[in-house]
């Protein structure tokens, strides 16, 4: 028989149609080779009471728990399938616990736990222990915490260094995090996703983040990167932070590469204290190995602050393309407005791109003047790309005066130029919108 591939999602089964499929289950165990369940408590307890055959062929697990209020803890059985499936290589939990001396966790490469069970949480050593007795993981993942109860303080000594994991991707409070980077050597690492989260007004995120921002910037780059990382993005609002640092060029602007990331740094937090209480970007720019980045995007309703970039331009001499979003024009005007004349700063920046910028009169001129600073600053910018805002004929014809080559924008709009549609971005410029002056006729 050929191996089989089966996924369920049981949760608006009858009883009858559950069994029949526990049946079926349990006839072909022997050649199923990815298994995909979605149960509710209920029937997963009566599934793991049925699954106790070996599994030879079974090569990739993934059980979620869909209640996620379950008040006791779910967790896989000793003799799930025997205690034998020699091939296991990928195992996904969510909602479900793992008794860690279980014999399936042996051979894994990709282990996923979400939502990691309270009550079926361990203590550091015997979770180390069992990592350790895993030498080909390539790939963890732990969301919504590790699977360790609440770590109140480090334990010298205790590391464990697993060779092969190349990927590493934690969604945790800043101190647990930092529990597992502190007993993790990481050798073979090359993609790091970090999101910090909190829920509480009396966390005290500044500590823990400042913390932990050295262990991400330790375990952003490492001997198995062959090139240095040259692509980053910045964004941010009230509630979230976020830094993507790649090693491949020209890679900040794809949305759909952020998975390929070489690092990722978030915190959230639903009171917003981490803008307020933590300056995380000055922090983590300066940890960060990016004095070879090519490519920069800045984008968020909070994004650098002009300190930031007066702290950081001037190392980024690599630097030829800059992505900016309405929000971040403002800072990187003033930034450019209090440069020395005379000094070397960003000589390699070529090309400069706006997003979703409506450009009226008044912005047009504040453009223009801010490329005046480009000018005057020796920075050798040969590119304005504003295809992705909205303005005129008359705005690429005033600020091609300064640029060599502008790229225009759609929708125009020649009889209005203060008119910003509700989906664009602009920025305050301080001045009268009624005493806006007209772009020159062509």
């Amino acid at each position: 028989m050929a191996p089989l591939h089966l996924e369920a999602q049981t949760m608006q089964w009858n009883n009858g149609k559950f069994l029949a499929f526990i049946k079926q289950l349990m006839t072909h165990i022997h050649h199923i080779r990815h298994l995909r369940v979605t149960v509710t408590p209920e029937n997963l307890e009566e599934m793991f009471t049925q699954l106790v055959s070996s599994a030879p062929s079974l090569e990739r697990l993934s059980i979620a728990n869909d209640d996620i209020h379950q008040q006791e803890a779910l967790v896989l059985p000793d003799n799930l399938f025997d205690g034998i499936a020699p091939k296991l290589i990928d195992l996904r939990l969510n909602n479900c616990g793992i008794r860690w001396e279980s014999p399936l966790l042996k051979g894994l490469q990709n282990l996923k736990l979400i939502s990691f069970p309270t009550r079926a949480l361990t203590t550091l050593k015997p979770w180390l222990d069992a990592l350790n007795q895993m030498p080909q993981l390539e790939r963890l993942s732990l969301h919504g915490g590790i699977p360790i109860h609440s770590v109140t303080r480090l334990e010298a000594g205790l590391t464990v260094v697993l060779f092969s994991l190349t990927e590493l991707d934690i969604s945790a409070p800043a101190r647990q995090c930092i529990a597992v980077f502190a007993h993790l050597v990481l050798p073979a690492l090359t993609g790091l996703r970090v999101s910090v989260r909190t829920h509480h007004k009396n966390d005290t995120l500044s500590n823990y983040v400042r913390r932990l921002i050295p262990h991400v910037a330790r375990n952003a780059h490492g001997p198995h990167d062959t090139e240095p990382l040259q692509s980053l993005f910045v964004g941010g609002d009230e509630e979230q932070s976020k830094v993507v640092a790649w090693t491949g060029p020209r890679q900040d602007t794809d949305v759909e590469l952020r998975r390929l990331a070489r690092v990722t740094f978030s915190t959230t937090t639903q009171y917003g204290l981490v803008e307020k209480d933590i300056p995380m970007h000055d922090v983590l720019l300066t940890a960060l190995p990016i004095n070879s980045i090519t490519s920069l995007t800045v984008n968020g309703r909070t994004p650098l602050s002009r300190e930031v970039w007066r702290t950081h331009a001037p190392r980024w001499d690599k630097l030829d393309r800059v992505h900016l979003s309405p929000n971040a024009v403002p800072a990187f005007r003033e930034m450019l407005e209090d440069a020395p004349r005379g000094e070397p700063l960003l000589p390699s920046l070529e090309e400069l791109v706006l997003n979703h910028v409506w450009l009226g009169a008044k912005k047009a001129y504040y453009l223009y003047d801010m490329l005046i600073d480009l000018v005057e600053l020796d920075i050798p910018l040969r590119t304005l790309d504003l295809r992705k805002c909205n303005t005129s004929d008359r705005a690429v014809q005033l600020l091609s005066e300064i640029v060599v080559d502008v790229w225009g924008g759609g929708d125009e709009r020649e009889d209005d130029f203060d008119y910003v549609p509700p989906f664009l971005g602009s920025w305050d410029i301080g001045e009268d919108d009624e005493d806006d002056e007209s772009l020159p006729s062509e």
